[in-house]
């Protein structure tokens, strides 16, 4: 499935990832963390495995939006069971635009296509995380329906 959509002049196309992409989306994945900051950058060889299995387990579906035929962003949709609402779910991980990029409508194009494919897939509801002072993305999330969820996110890291 292909879904194109024309924003402020630009053409971007966005579509389902397949094995042949994994490459592409690696160094679209490698580019966030180095911009979060991640401390442990991912290696490229195992994120390229971890992509495949993701990709064939069809545990997630991996969205990938070009531009003249070259990646400018992604994001993954990953596919949970609920035990305790016992329903699918997804959940949007990964979202990535490269900053020449930002302000074109891209990350709500990259959204709605994801919504669609959750949709499809058949599940119940669709969940992100967002850092908080992400005033923009914020916006854009609420625009498209997303509300604040009455869970606080927590973490600890163990490695």
């Amino acid at each position: 499935m292909n879904y194109s959509a024309t924003r402020q002049s630009s053409a971007f196309t966005v579509r389902t990832c397949t094995l042949t992409d994994v490459l592409d989306i690696t160094m679209l994945i490698q580019e966030l963390a180095q911009q979060d900051g991640i401390a442990n950058q991912p290696q490229q060889e195992p994120l390229r495995n971890l992509v495949r299995v993701l990709l064939t387990s069809g545990s997630s579906d991996f969205l990938l939006a070009e531009l003249q035929d070259q990646p400018v962003g992604c994001l993954q949709i990953n596919y949970r069971l609920s035990t305790r609402m016992t329903t699918l779910y997804a959940h949007i991980d990964d979202f990535y635009i490269q900053p020449a990029y930002h302000h074109q409508g891209l990350d709500a194009t990259l959204l709605e296509y994801a919504l669609r494919q959750a949709t499809e897939r058949g599940c119940a509801y669709i969940s992100l995380d967002v850092h908080a002072h992400n005033k923009p993305a914020l916006g854009i999330y609420q625009q498209l329906g997303f509300m604040p969820d009455v869970n606080l996110h927590l973490r600890r890291y163990l490695l």
